[in-house]
């Protein structure tokens, strides 16, 4: 039996073994604030009805427009209508960031209602999309069931820590390969009218539109996989913090 298999067969040494890999993968500016005592974190950003966040709850009433122009085939030039709405959504999203940025006016109901609006406005768009492209029905099961789970592991680790999370790079990149997904095939037949006879089909070709829900599928798992194993970690090393500092007490 070799030495590293001696000391798994201890259950602390196994635990502390387990601590020290998740303290290793938490950064030290995750970190820090869980070695503070909640009297000494900072108050709440508890600010509601601030730009930022007014223009947050737009693009919110912005998905129930894009939805009615891009179904109702009996306004005329309803699918351009549907892309202005989502196209001024994008721009408020860029700009509350940088309102909240610029002049201070980050607020825990920002953090936390930014990225809710971001999933309701994909979720809108591919409900929308399922229409036209049935593969796309997969994607959109996944997206829902990957915010379900994790957004619950995200509440247990506010509890936890009393800290709220900002997106990893792998849920940011998953939410570009969606949106370059969703604009596939909202933006193919839009193109197709303005260089109609060229290599831009009335609809877009099946392997590319296959190819593109298959990628985003594929994100999608890995993103989930990632952020529930991160949200485990972060709670492991909080309550080993706790417990440290219980016993230095």
């Amino acid at each position: 039996m070799s030495e590293s298999e001696k000391q798994l067969e201890n259950p602390e040494q196994e635990a502390a073994a387990e601590a020290a890999v998740a303290e290793a993968e938490i950064s030290e500016e995750e970190r820090e604030p869980l070695l503070r005592d909640d009297a000494e974190k900072s108050p709440a950003r508890s600010e509601i009805f601030t730009i930022p966040n007014v223009m947050t709850f737009f693009r919110i009433i912005l998905i129930p427009v894009f939805m009615y122009f891009f179904l109702n085939e009996k306004i005329e030039g309803h699918m351009w209508y549907a892309l202005g709405v989502l196209m001024l959504s994008g721009i408020s999203d860029v700009l509350d960031g940088l309102i909240a940025r610029k002049f201070n006016m980050v607020s825990d109901l920002g953090i936390a209602l930014d990225p809710i609006a971001d999933k309701l406005t994909q979720f809108g768009v591919m409900l929308c999309l399922v229409f036209r492209f049935p593969d796309i029905l997969i994607p959109l099961l996944l997206i829902v069931i990957k915010e379900v789970v994790t957004g619950i592991f995200a509440l247990l680790t506010i509890r936890k820590t009393g800290l709220v999370k900002g997106a990893r790079w792998y849920g940011k990149l998953t939410t570009v390969l969606l949106y370059i997904m969703m604009g596939l095939h909202l933006l193919w037949p839009l193109l197709h009218q303005i260089w109609p006879g060229t290599f831009l089909h009335e609809e877009l070709p099946m392997p590319v539109s296959v190819a593109s829900i298959a990628v985003c599928c594929v994100m999608m798992v890995i993103s989930f996989v990632l952020y529930v194993r991160r949200f485990i970690l972060i709670m492991k090393v909080s309550e080993k913090e706790k417990e440290e500092n219980q016993d230095g007490e």
